[in-house]
């Protein structure tokens, strides 16, 4: 009585999650969304919002199943896709609430997962990044595309969504520089990865190309295979690689080299750690990697930062004399 004096009382709906979010796709459908777009909401409608609550009654859903669900969805996939499908369910509920057939939307009240960033990162140890022993004969046993890739990623410590994310216009082979402006995101299994602007200003930089790589890579740009939007590195039939499947021939390399395995991610360490180790300014290299601020790298990079210096008797000695 008290809920229908306040106009907040809904009559139990015999309606599922399935029915409702079956017919929230069917409107979408008929107005004139992208196809993409389309694509995108019918994959989380049917692989992963009706498998996991298309059973339940839309009124039995609460914000522990809801978080239950998405808890499962980030073990299948990425954390910032399994997002994008609460995104999508509480879309659907949000119609539900406004047809009455819910009397709140339960998805807005749902934590998200956690998205775990670069700077987020634990501190980088000696045993997650190669020597420079390691990385030459890395370098040197491989070719191709593979070789293009690993002096890329170690050469210039670009993120591996930055380095899939290249296109040729942004790199100046004369003028020995790359321009940081793109980034290769992963899609759901089965979409095509797609290229996005880097989302923060410190990631958008300029990078500097040593003389080996501007090499490399232009012998690379006549052989690469040819694709609509210009990537530096595409399959054979022109689509752009998933960042998963580069790992494999990264693989590959590692093992003919006979080093130790790391990750795609642990050349950009390498690149890092091994400027550090050589006593270049932490700014300098925070700045090439993108880092929001010097501390994130001084936090993450802490064990390469050379601890003796001679500041002190320079300063002695500029201000005294010899």
């Amino acid at each position: 009585m008290a809920q229908v004096a306040q106009g907040e009382y809904s009559p139990r709906s015999p309606k599922t999650v399935k029915d409702i979010a079956t017919e929230w796709y069917r409107q979408r459908a008929a107005q004139p969304y992208r196809r993409a777009t389309l694509i995108s909401w019918r994959n989380h409608v049917d692989n992963y919002v009706v498998p996991s609550l298309g059973y339940m009654k839309v009124m039995d859903l609460d914000v522990h199943r809801v978080e239950a669900a998405l808890e499962e969805w980030a073990k299948d996939i990425a954390p910032v896709s399994a997002n994008k499908v609460l995104t999508t369910l509480t879309a659907i509920l949000d119609m539900a609430e406004r047809h009455g057939q819910v009397r709140r939307n339960v998805a807005e009240k749902a934590l998200r997962v956690k998205v775990k960033t670069e700077e987020d990162g634990a501190e980088v140890e000696l045993d997650q990044v190669y020597t420079k022993a390691e990385l030459s004969r890395l370098i040197n046993s491989t070719d191709g595309m593979t070789k293009v890739f690993v002096m890329i990623m170690s050469l210039t410590g670009v993120r591996s969504g930055e380095c899939f994310g290249l296109v040729w216009p942004n790199i100046d082979l004369k003028a020995a520089k790359l321009d940081v402006r793109l980034s290769l995101t992963d899609q759901d299994r089965g979409k095509e990865s797609t290229l996005e602007p880097v989302k923060t200003r410190s990631s958008k930089r300029t990078i500097p190309l040593p003389h080996e790589l501007v090499k490399e890579l232009t012998a690379w740009k006549l052989r690469s295979p040819i694709n609509d939007k210009d990537l530096v590195f595409a399959r054979t039939d022109g689509k752009p690689y998933r960042r998963s499947s580069v790992r494999t021939l990264l693989d590959k390399a590692i093992t003919k080299a006979g080093i130790k395995r790391l990750t795609p991610h642990g050349l950009r360490h390498t690149f890092a750690s091994l400027l550090l180790a050589d006593g270049r300014p932490v700014p300098e290299v925070s700045h090439l990697l993108g880092h929001r601020n010097a501390q994130v790298t001084m936090s993450i990079y802490a064990h390469f930062i050379p601890k003796e210096t001679t500041a002190v008797q320079d300063l002695a000695t500029s201000i005294m004399g010899e």
